[in-house]
């Protein structure tokens, strides 16, 4: 005997198909540590971020880009919303002035 133990325990008491107390397993009540999806630097995009590499790419590019495009527009405006979603710039019209208009400015610009 070499005075190691039990006899088929191996080291300690925790032999492989020994089960009992001496056991280090993650056993069946195991969770996770959380969900392995990434994130990004936005936390109001959330889980929105596009891996060339996955299977579903081109739907999780479209859903990315649809939740970036709704982002955007929310926090800068309805025009850079449209553009983003249209794909296409917008351009805006520099307004007409009438004479009158520009000289009624012209008499407050000397007033003030």
């Amino acid at each position: 005997m070499s005075g190691r133990g039990g006899r088929g325990r191996g080291r300690g008491g925790c032999g492989r198909g020994g089960r009992g107390s001496g056991y280090r397993g993650r056993g069946s009540t195991y969770a996770g540590t959380g969900s392995s999806a990434k994130k990004g630097l936005c936390e109001a995009l959330g889980e929105n971020v596009f891996d060339c590499g996955s299977k579903g790419a081109t739907d999780q590019m479209r859903t990315s880009w649809e939740k970036l495009t709704q982002y955007v527009g929310t926090s800068c405006g309805q025009d850079i919303h449209n553009e983003l979603e249209n794909k296409a710039a917008v351009t805006l019209q520099e307004p007409t002035h009438t004479p009158e208009v520009l000289a009624r400015h012209a008499n407050h610009e000397i007033v003030v």
